[in-house]
C-alpha cells in the first residue's frame, strides 16, 4: 500500500503562553495589553503521503489553528481613572506544507520515522492577511496498526513562521489516525 490519507490533532501549548507582546515600532504609542476569555483551536490537520520507497515518503499536509482573545489596552503612563481601549484580537493559520519521512524501523505493525517540510502559512489577523514561510518537523514519529488502518503520534514541531514575535513551534505533540490504501 503505497498511499496514506490521515487526520489529526496536535496540541498549541506555547500559544497558552503568547500574548502578542512585542517592542513598538518608531512612533508607535507604548501601551499595556491585558488579554482574557483565550479561545486556541488547537492545530488540526490532514496529510496525504505517497511512499516512494521503503524509507522514503513523500506528501502534502495542511494545518489549520485559531486563536481568539478580548484584549484590554491602555496608554502608558496610566492615568488614573483611564478607560481601557477594548477589542477583540483574531488571529487564524493555515498552512500547507510538502513533507519528506523518512522511516528507519518498519516492522509489521509499528513505524518509526522522522520527516520534515517547508511550505507556506497564510495567516489573518483582525482585517490584515500575510502569507509568510513555514517549517514542518518530526524528531519521531511511531505510526502503528494493521493493514489499513492505523494510528499514529509525533513529536516534532510545526513552526508558522520565523518573522513574526511568535516564533515558537505550534504543533509540538499531536496524535492521528488514517487509512492506507
Amino acid at each position: 500500500m503505497k498511499h496514506s490519507f490521515s487526520i489529526g490533532y496536535g496540541e498549541q501549548f506555547w500559544d497558552l503562553f503568547y500574548t502578542g507582546c512585542k517592542a513598538p515600532s518608531v512612533g508607535e504609542t507604548v501601551s499595556r495589553k491585558d488579554y482574557y476569555n483565550k479561545r486556541i483551536t488547537g492545530n488540526i490537520f490532514a496529510e496525504y503521503m505517497y511512499q516512494a520507497t521503503k524509507v522514503l515518503s513523500v506528501g502534502m499536509n495542511v494545518n489549520y489553528n485559531g486563536w481568539t482573545s478580548m484584549v484590554d489596552e491602555y496608554s502608558i503612563p496610566e492615568v488614573e481613572g483611564q478607560k481601557p481601549n477594548t477589542y477583540k484580537r483574531a488571529i487564524h493559520t493555515i498552512g500547507l506544507i510538502p513533507t519528506l519521512n523518512f522511516t528507519y524501523y518498519n516492522k509489521e505493525n509499528v513505524n518509526l520515522y522522522s520527516g520534515i517540510g517547508v511550505g507556506a502559512t497564510i495567516i489573518t489577523e483582525n482585517n490584515s492577511v500575510y502569507a509568510l514561510p513555514a517549517f514542518d518537523f518530526c524528531l519521531l514519529g511511531v505510526s502503528f496498526g494493521k493493514e489499513h488502518w492505523f494510528g499514529n503520534v509525533e513529536i516534532g514541531g510545526l513552526v508558522s513562521t520565523l518573522i513574526l514575535v511568535n516564533t515558537l513551534p505550534t504543533r509540538f505533540l499531536s496524535v492521528g489516525f488514517g487509512y492506507r490504501f
